[in-house]
C-alpha cells in the first residue's frame, strides 16, 4: 500500500510541476495586472539585453506592446511625462515575477 500511496503522490505532484510550467507570471505593479508566458520569460533575445545591461529594451520586449503601455500610461505624470525613477521598481518586480536574480542598473 506504501508503493501505491507513493505512486499517487509522485503522480500529483508530477501533474502540479507541469501545470505550474504552463501557468501564466503574474504580478500587479502599482495598480495594473500584467500576465506573461513561461515562454516570454524564456526567451535568449531577454537574456541578451540583460546582459548587455539594456533593461528598458529587455523589459519592453517581455511585456509585449499592449502591457508596456500599460505600464507607462499608469504612472504618466500630469505633465504627461513617465518618470524613469519608476522604472527601477518596476524592474525589479519583473525580474521577481519571472524568477531572476538579476540586480537593475540604476543606469537602466
Amino acid at each position: 500500500m506504501a508503493t501505491t500511496q507513493k505512486t499517487v503522490t509522485s503522480s500529483k505532484a508530477a501533474a502540479a510541476k507541469a501545470e505550474a510550467k504552463d501557468a501564466p507570471i503574474e504580478f500587479d505593479h502599482e495598480g495594473v495586472h500584467y500576465a506573461l508566458t513561461r515562454d516570454d520569460a524564456n526567451n535568449l533575445e531577454f537574456f541578451e539585453l540583460v546582459e548587455d545591461d539594456n533593461m528598458l529594451r529587455a523589459v519592453r520586449l517581455l511585456l509585449g506592446p499592449e502591457q508596456w503601455t500599460a505600464f507607462k500610461e499608469s504612472l504618466r505624470g500630469e505633465d504627461g511625462r513617465v518618470p524613469l525613477t519608476v522604472f527601477d521598481p518596476f524592474v525589479s518586480k519583473v525580474l521577481e515575477a519571472i524568477g531572476g536574480n538579476f540586480v537593475a542598473s540604476p543606469s537602466s
